[in-house]
């Protein structure tokens, strides 16, 4: 009777942890561009490997991840499998679900944020350089260094396209990650236009006179701030704020000569993907015919 305890003890913890790594292999495969779990390999493939990619985004902390724009490298990773998987020309469904097609955008929005605190960052630095130090190379190069890590993301959403082999699952995909990082572009040059509408008509001294008054009803403000705030010259915020729209705009005009770079090369990738994908499925005359059309 004992023996049979334990062999139905055995069973049921057996099953328990099974049941248990493949929830977790779930929930991964719901955090974008990690391993997905299927029937047809075992549990062990997701976890066991040493460079897999859970292994990897397990050793990167918040920090690393928000420096190299790793969820959304993370997409570019899961937009590569799943054309490798030939799944718009197979028709499965496995590899990605109407669930993630669902909350990919929402979760791409992490990428926004991340963008969004680097353009955040970077106005603050450059403003504080030119206040503090009047040095305006020092501020162009620190608004140049964060301008590239902010737009990063566009040029790997536009480099996505290269993967797109069909209309239904890599092409939709594609479409969901380029509308949701559209939010950021959208606010980029709205602050931008911002910008050169308000840059003349704000009252800085007022603004400077409102401060120091606030500062002086309080003793400790008084004592330690005032005398430092005192000296910062926002009287000329309106010159500050006319080389940060310049720079702003410089960085916006290569921006969109990258996307337009980018997206050329994308679309000679894709049409040679796509032509690699067809000799596997169609005959060499429906090859020929699709390359003609290509080309026009």
């Amino acid at each position: 009777m004992s023996n049979m305890s334990n062999n139905y003890s055995s069973s049921n913890n057996g099953h328990n942890i099974h049941a248990n790594q493949s929830h977790r292999a779930y929930q991964d495969s719901m955090k974008g561009g990690r391993d997905y779990y299927s029937p047809d390999k075992p549990i062990d493939h997701y976890y066991n490997k040493k460079d897999s990619i859970h292994a990897q985004d397990q050793q990167r902390g918040r920090f690393t991840s928000w420096l190299i724009h790793w969820p959304v490298q993370l997409l570019e990773i899961q937009m590569q499998s799943l054309a490798a998987s030939k799944a718009d020309k197979t028709g499965t469904s496995a590899i990605v679900t109407d669930v993630d097609f669902r909350w990919i955008g929402i979760k791409n929005l992490t990428t926004v944020i991340i963008s969004l605190w680097s353009l955040f960052f970077g106005i603050i630095t450059f403003i504080s350089i030119v206040l503090f130090s009047g040095n305006m190379l020092y501020a162009y190069l620190a608004i140049a260094v964060f301008g590239v890590h902010f737009m990063f993301p566009g040029y790997v959403v536009t480099r996505i396209k290269k993967f797109v082999i069909g209309e239904d699952k890599t092409g939709k995909l594609a479409k969901i990650i380029r509308k949701s990082w559209g939010v950021f572009e959208i606010i980029y040059f709205a602050l931008l236009a911002s910008i050169f509408i308000f840059k003349d008509s704000i009252d800085w001294i007022d603004i400077k006179a409102s401060f120091l008054a606030f500062l002086l009803d309080h003793s400790i403000t008084k004592k330690f701030i005032y005398p430092h705030a005192e000296k910062i010259p926002f009287e000329h915020m309106s010159k500050i704020l006319e080389y940060l729209f310049n720079g702003l705009l410089i960085i916006g005009i290569f921006y969109l000569i990258m996307l337009f770079i980018t997206n050329k090369t994308a679309q000679a990738a894709q049409k040679d993907m796509e032509i690699s994908v067809a000799k596997e499925t169609l005959r060499p005359t429906e090859i020929i015919k699709m390359k003609r059309k290509m080309k026009k």
